[in-house]
């Protein structure tokens, strides 16, 4: 084969070599120059981090014919085997295709003979995890008492699935992911050699989808390089590579911001038709709001975690209009998403359910907040306020179609009753307050919080300040209304049906010691403000303290 791919070719033949390894490297060339020389190596650590190319460089160094210092030469007639392959003192087994009893015991029967041309018989056994249980009690004896011109190098992926009989014999080393600046420079060190120009931009993309491989790495660069361009640049590595650039994952971020659910259903659309695949599109979701959570919590440290400063200015912008408790939320249900697709469950459904819940999601309300609201009555509005552009203050919430928007006040904040057609409209709501309290408790507290506000023919308006839209629900229920028709009748003698609705207009309730002397210790569990952080938190009351202690 005449050609090499970039991530064989540009493959480590020295320790000063290897990339974002140092601890490894200089712990072993220590070991060299003292002569201290393990007999069983571990190494251990995701794909692309260097295990197998440190492993045949400890191994050309150690039967080095012209070393230079803990270096090999790479020039001599054992080095050279060795980076051709043909050495027959460097023996490199898989394990995942050597796993059974009889492969070990071969392998126990050919380290009894001593090396060819070096000092050391050096085997690499790649993939150890792979060996069965059998195999691995085979090496056992082996491993703990080999001759003395007998080293092996282990490596692995999965280091929790090597038998800690195994550890125990071996020196470990771990691997780190390579950092995305590590990365870029290595991509770009590549790129020159090979006379290619890659945009800050595309380097920048091709080190975040490395995952920490510089194999990976190369082998994307390889793989964009082969369109022979001019440059490599990010609309390249859109068709190469079919990823969606990053304004549109921002465009569709915008979309869930505005609730526009029609539009983001419909980008959606565009975007699995373009042939994206739908884990590559939820991956390229959480990477965005990914930078969205440096921008956030650590703008003055983004551009040192990989984030450039147009992406800055432009991510910025979007996550004014989040929280940080917002932004979290979304990662974690677009990682409950990817588990999902990974899962086989319809990529498409949960997809569109996921950004129709993402669009409708309310902003968070913290503990704080909760508990603030739980000792003074008066809540914060963010808990009511949609993630997304809010509709005009101005604006009534009304929760049944039967009922008409209560009238504008001059005053906003005046508690005071408007009287309708009957002025005895104090009395009555009075009295019903005081029948229900005997009766009736959890009624009597959730209608306490309530306004009477005029009668209009049969009907009775009651209004709920914003704090009470939970409890308008409530109070929605056929029985419930029913029992409150008839308790009417009976303190007014007339037909009178309530009707109830929130004024966003109305002030939240000040009053802490009358709310405090609403319901007993028994009963606090039914106050509304406790059944509503209850609801929020999807908790229960496990003991009760009075706010004076």
């Amino acid at each position: 084969m005449s050609y090499f791919v970039f991530s064989r070719k540009y493959r480590p033949q020295t320790f000063a070599d290897v990339l974002a390894q140092h601890h490894v490297t200089e712990t072993l060339t220590r070991a060299i120059e003292n002569d201290r020389v393990s007999q069983a190596y571990l190494f251990c650590g995701v794909r692309g981090t260097g295990k197998t190319s440190v492993a045949r460089i400890l191994a050309k160094r150690l039967n080095c014919a012209n070393p230079q210092g803990a270096e090999p030469c790479n020039q001599c007639d054992s080095c050279v085997g060795i980076i051709k392959g043909r050495s027959l003192d460097i023996l490199e087994i898989d394990a995942a295709s050597n796993t059974s009893v009889d492969d070990i015991r071969e392998l126990r029967e050919s380290i009894k003979y001593a090396p060819v041309g070096g000092k050391y018989k050096v085997y690499i056994i790649d993939e150890v995890h792979r060996l069965s249980p059998s195999a691995f009690d085979a090496l056992l004896k082996t491993l703990e008492e080999p001759p003395a011109h007998v080293v092996f190098i282990f490596a692995t992926t999965e280091v929790h699935k090597v038998p800690q009989t195994i550890l125990s014999r071996c020196q470990r080393y771990d691997f780190r992911r390579v950092g995305e600046t590590d990365l870029r420079q290595a991509i770009d060190t590549v790129a020159e050699k090979e006379d290619l120009k890659v945009s800050d931009e595309a380097m920048a993309e091709l080190a975040r989808r490395s995952d920490g491989s510089l194999r990976d790495a190369l082998s994307l660069l390889d793989q964009v390089a082969s369109w022979q361009c001019d440059i490599i640049d990010m609309d390249l590595l859109s068709q190469a590579l079919g990823i969606l650039p990053h304004s549109e994952y921002r465009a569709i971020l915008q979309l869930i911001r505005k609730r526009q659910a029609a539009d983001l259903i419909g980008r959606l659309d565009q975007v699995l038709k373009s042939g994206i695949d739908a884990s590559e599109f939820v991956r390229g979701l959480q990477e965005q709001l990914r930078l969205m959570l440096l921008v956030k919590a650590a703008p003055e440290q983004a551009g040192e975690l990989g984030v450039s400063d147009d992406d800055i200015v432009e991510l910025k912008e979007i996550v004014a209009a989040y929280s940080l408790n917002d932004l979290l939320r979304i990662q974690n249900l677009l990682v409950n998403l990817d588990q999902k697709i990974r899962d086989g469950f319809d990529p498409r459904l949960n997809l569109e359910l996921a950004l129709l819940k993402l669009s409708n999601m309310e902003s968070s309300i913290t503990l704080e907040q909760i508990l603030g609201e739980l000792t003074s009555g008066s809540g914060t509005e963010a808990r009511h306020k949609p993630v997304s552009t809010p509709a005009s203050p101005e604006k009534q919430l009304e929760l049944t179609n039967s009922a008409p928007a209560a009238p504008k006040r001059d005053n906003p904040t005046s508690s005071k009753v408007t009287v309708g057609s009957d002025a005895n409209l104090a009395d009555i709501w009075k009295n019903l307050l005081a029948s229900l309290k005997k009766s009736h408790r959890s009624l009597h507290i959730k209608l306490t919080m309530a306004q009477p506000r005029q009668i209009e023919g049969d009907k009775l308006m009651v209004a709920f300040d914003r704090l009470g839209e939970f409890h308008v629900r409530q109070l929605q229920d056929r029985e419930v209304k029913l029992l409150l028709e008839e308790m009417l009748k009976q303190v007014s003698g007339r037909d009178l049906k309530p009707h109830f609705f929130v004024d966003k207009e109305l002030s939240p309730r000040q009053d802490k010691a009358s709310a405090a002397n609403l319901f007993t210790d028994s009963e606090k569990e039914d106050h509304p403000l406790v059944a509503k952080a209850i609801s929020v938190f999807d908790a229960r009351v496990v003991s009760r303290k009075d706010i004076s202690e």
